[in-house]
């Protein structure tokens, strides 16, 4: 039985709502303020939380501020139901603090709990993938020989990411050097393989950050699982991704940047059950919520070796490219001359 924290003034509203999340068998917490909300939050951990926007001592909006900046608290999907702050400046206001639905009073009952469930079931889906791509990167041979090599788990917290399931740049930059020195070595070839997504911060003032966050971690997942377990992927920066590919050649990086192109401009990593939880309406449908990305593929070689004499001018270089890919356009894929 999923646990939602209810959080309005109108005690006629709470008990309201009261009635409906239990007869849709939720288990129902309450609170009369934005205090109230931040303090049983943080003492019942709920699963889902509902806030309304105008509330006397603390209201709605600094309450899911301080909830999202809170580390017991910053996961948990909140939605707000207000009849106050209606103009679209307070929905995107509510979206960019972290929300994950913004709803209006009054509210189809039905529709209400709908909304809310959705939110449940694609706040799973977010820790489920986080899991996944945990669990696709600790079978990387690289990983493991470090883990076994430290022996505990501490040193895989710091290469995964816990908020992606990612590396951590950290680990991303110690395997980038490992990786150079080699290619250095046995005169091997070396690819980056840089991603950014071009219109993310567009896409999340519309949508909320929640939404577009929960897009770009299905993305990462696909990245993970159509790549070489050798393949070393980090998200750098809020919108990009690196890709380092080992004893590859330009060409074979160039391949993979078409390949991840066509899946963005497919949605081929969106498979059913992501689109049934994207909070889509008739004005905006799959088409508006659709990821715009630019590529740059480098390579270290034997050939490049004076140009690119270390993983520091390697990497810069990669974002040289991506920065004239931007300014070509989306779909743009820059490879080195």
């Amino acid at each position: 039985m999923p646990k939602i924290l209810l959080a309005d003034d109108n005690l006629d509203m709470l008990e309201t709502l009261e009635q409906i999340f239990v007869l849709y068998q939720f288990d129902v917490v309450k609170a009369e303020n934005g205090i109230q909300a931040v303090d049983k939050a943080r003492e019942t951990r709920p699963d889902i939380i509902l806030l309304d926007g105008m509330m006397p001592e603390m209201d709605g909006f600094e309450a899911c501020k301080i909830l999202k900046n809170t580390e017991s608290t910053k996961d948990i999907p909140v939605v707000f139901l207000t009849a106050n702050y209606t103009a679209t400046r307070d929905r995107i206001n509510g979206l960019e603090l972290g929300a994950d639905d913004y709803l209006l009073k009054p509210f189809n009952s039905k529709e209400l709990v709908a909304r809310t469930q959705t939110v449940l079931k694609r706040s799973d889906m977010m820790r489920s993938l986080r899991s996944e791509n945990t669990k696709l990167i600790s079978e990387n041979e690289h990983l493991q020989k470090e883990s076994a090599r430290a022996g505990s788990e501490s040193l895989k917290q710091g290469i995964i990411n816990q908020e992606t399931g990612l590396y951590t740049r950290e680990f991303f930059m110690h395997r980038l050097e490992e990786e150079f020195a080699r290619a250095i070595r046995y005169n091997q070839s070396l690819t980056l393989v840089m991603i950014e997504l071009t219109n993310f911060n567009q896409l999340s003032e519309k949508y909320g950050q929640q939404v577009s966050e929960f897009m770009l971690m299905r993305l990462a997942n696909f990245f993970l699982s159509t790549t070489r377990i050798s393949d070393i992927l980090m998200r750098d920066d809020q919108s990009r991704f690196l890709i380092l590919m080992p004893q590859t050649p330009v060409a074979g990086g160039e391949n993979e940047a078409h390949r991840f192109h066509q899946a963005i401009e497919q949605d081929l990593f969106i498979d059913n059950e992501t689109r049934a939880n994207l909070p889509l309406t008739k004005h905006k449908g799959l088409e508006a919520l659709k990821f715009a990305a630019v590529f740059a593929v480098t390579e270290f070689s034997e050939y490049n070796r004076e140009k690119l004499s270390s993983h520091h001018l390697l990497l810069n270089y990669g974002y040289d490219l991506l920065k004239k890919a931007a300014l070509t356009g989306a779909g743009s894929i820059q490879t080195q001359v």
